[in-house]
């Protein structure tokens, strides 16, 4: 049989129309306008048949023959050498869905066990001192969001001074903790910052109707300090976007989208494993320094009663909040 194909230059990138004669036994006849060849079997080289790749023939002197025309050509061939495993893995369904699945395994397993182990290595070897830097840095950043407290400076002394001398109680911490004050729109909220920074907002201290209600959301907060969450998740939500960019390449355009929303919905789930860790904290917390956990109770569901979210648990970052509440019971 004959087929049409180029043949391209052993010395460059330069091509010419050719055509290639097969016969049942095995030995090739390639013909170009300036010459033709014959070669056996044995002596040429033909490329895996993946896809709609076109088929490539290597000749010993170099040159390589390519076709579109290989249906026939790969059916002929395949009576004198033997289908590699890859061609037959191609064609084959079941071969096919189980790699598919397989590969679904393995990343499954990499987020949940690899993504948290080498987090914990990298957080391990972050200096303090880098970790305080960054959380100043990123604080500088969020204030152009922020107002200034409004709180006086008889408060915000009281509410320092009351948790430091707390601190004793408190298991080992890995920074030692600064609290700020913050204003925005008379919200009530907490975080905390890589380094050890907690930040109150004045909304928050103005909800609580007593001090131990406003040091539970506060120590809940220290929580998180301790088990270094924010930069775990820092971490890993980097490692997760890493991830999907090198398996899909470049992130751009509505590739980025899927990618952000896709690491959202990967982290979530650790995110509020996070958020129980440090109710855990706080409770414990609460117990050693006030004898009891009820402030923090009574705090969290007047947070509750204040929450204008209502987004499904599964797509929150926080547990939901009547499930947290009564395990803080």
């Amino acid at each position: 049989m004959s087929v049409e194909g180029v043949v391209y230059s052993a010395e460059s990138s330069q091509k010419e129309t050719a055509s290639l004669v097969v016969s049942s036994s095995g030995h090739f006849l390639l013909s170009t306008k300036h010459d033709v060849n014959e070669y056996s079997l044995k002596q040429v080289e033909i490329s895996e048949q993946l896809g709609n790749l076109p088929m490539r023939i290597r000749f010993p002197d170099g040159r390589v023959f390519a076709t579109e025309q290989k249906r026939d050509l790969q059916l002929l061939l395949q009576r004198n050498k033997p289908v590699s495993w890859i061609a037959k893995l191609e064609g084959n369904a079941i071969a096919i869905l189980s790699c598919l699945f397989l590969t679904i395994v393995l990343l499954f397993s990499s987020y949940k066990y690899g993504v948290p182990l080498v987090s914990d290595l990298i957080v391990e070897r972050i200096p303090n001192q880098a970790q305080v830097y960054f959380g100043e840095q990123v604080l500088d950043s969020l204030d152009s969001q922020f107002e200034p407290s409004q709180l006086s400076l008889e408060q915000q002394t009281a509410i320092r001074k009351r948790i430091e001398k707390t601190l004793g109680e408190l298991p080992n911490l890995p920074f030692n903790i600064v609290i700020e004050f913050r204003s925005l729109d008379n919200y009530a909220n907490a975080f905390a910052m890589p380094g050890g920074k907690v930040v109150l907002l004045d909304g928050l201290v103005k909800l609580a109707k007593t001090p131990a209600q406003l040091d539970s959301v506060i120590y809940h907060e220290i929580g998180h300090v301790y088990h270094q969450h924010v930069m775990h998740s820092i971490v890993e939500s980097s490692l997760i976007a890493m991830g999907v960019a090198v398996l899909t390449g470049e992130a751009t355009g509505a590739l980025d989208s899927l990618v952000g929303g896709g690491v959202f919905l990967l982290n979530s789930s650790r995110s509020r494993d996070a958020e129980r860790e440090a109710d855990e904290f706080a409770v414990d917390a609460m117990k050693r320094i006030y004898g009891t956990s009820e402030p923090m109770v009574k705090m969290f569901t007047l947070l509750n009663q204040q929450g204008d979210d209502h987004l499904p648990e599964w797509l929150s970052t926080h547990p939901d909040m009547l499930e947290r509440i009564k395990a803080m019971q």
